[in-house]
């Protein structure tokens, strides 16, 4: 496993914990969890960040619900004959430990092998390796991740700009809003302005120029966070953030 988890494994793990079946994660997760205060610190944040969302529980989760396609006849019939074979295999080492006279030779190894049988649970548990997290699983974390905060854009908010510019926007940041939205802002800069929404991931959703200090996002956004600037005069002007969540009750209003 990496360093830390990833955000899909990060999400699996909320899910786990919303539905209490984190037993049934993968060994390899937990073992992490336990012994990285910084995952352990994440996952603790976006439980918090979701726990007023709508979980729907009654169907199925597609990671701890998943069905296990049963053994085909094929492989049983290769698997009985691996058995057969293993038995026959050994019933000639019996035949070759004893001796006509009916003593038994102690192989030198058998003591090392017992000791290495007796090997601790949290050496195997590191040892072992376990599947990796399935993409369903990643696509089912997939609501908690969208709320995970930007590293390149999450300093920048409300932070005090090298270009010097005075600025200062609303929607607060961190409202909870829903469509139409509307983003204004103050600053020392005349336009014409560049605006530009990204989620958080960076990926950039809406990009537009405009002469006032005044945008309406049309479009509907899906559920998580975004984050907003504005560039004028070739300067950033101002960075802030917002959330959209059908689900819960908006803190700021449209036009």
């Amino acid at each position: 496993m990496s360093k830390h988890l990833s955000s899909g494994e990060l999400a699996l793990y909320v899910d786990a914990m919303r539905l209490e079946r984190a037993p049934e994660l993968p060994g390899s997760i937990q073992l992490h969890v336990s012994r990285c205060e910084q995952c352990k610190k994440e996952v603790l944040e976006l439980l918090e960040l979701t726990d007023t969302l709508p979980y729907n529980t009654e169907e199925p989760h597609p990671y701890f619900d998943r069905v296990i396609t049963p053994p085909s006849a094929a492989w049983v019939t290769a698997w009985r004959l691996a058995a057969v074979l293993a038995l026959a295999v050994g019933l000639g080492a019996i035949w070759y430990v004893l001796d006509p006279f009916g003593e038994i030779r102690v192989e030198p190894r058998a003591e090392s092998v017992i000791e290495d049988s007796a090997r601790s649970a949290d050496e195997v548990a590191t040892s072992t390796r376990e599947p990796a997290v399935s993409e369903a699983s990643t696509e089912a974390g997939d609501m908690a991740a969208r709320f995970v905060e930007s590293p390149n854009l999450e300093d920048l908010v409300g932070m005090p700009l090298r270009s010097g510019a005075a600025a200062s926007g609303s929607p607060a940041a961190g409202a909870v809003l829903a469509a139409p939205i509307e983003l204004t802002w103050r600053t020392t800069e005349a336009g014409p302005f560049r605006v530009s929404v990204l989620d958080n991931t960076d990926r950039v959703v809406l990009d537009t120029a405009v002469a006032s200090s005044r945008v309406i996002v049309q479009q509907r956004l899906g559920p998580g966070l975004y984050y907003w600037k504005v560039v004028a005069g070739g300067k950033l002007q101002l960075v802030s953030k917002f959330l959209v969540d059908g689900h819960r009750k908006a803190t700021g209003t449209g036009p």
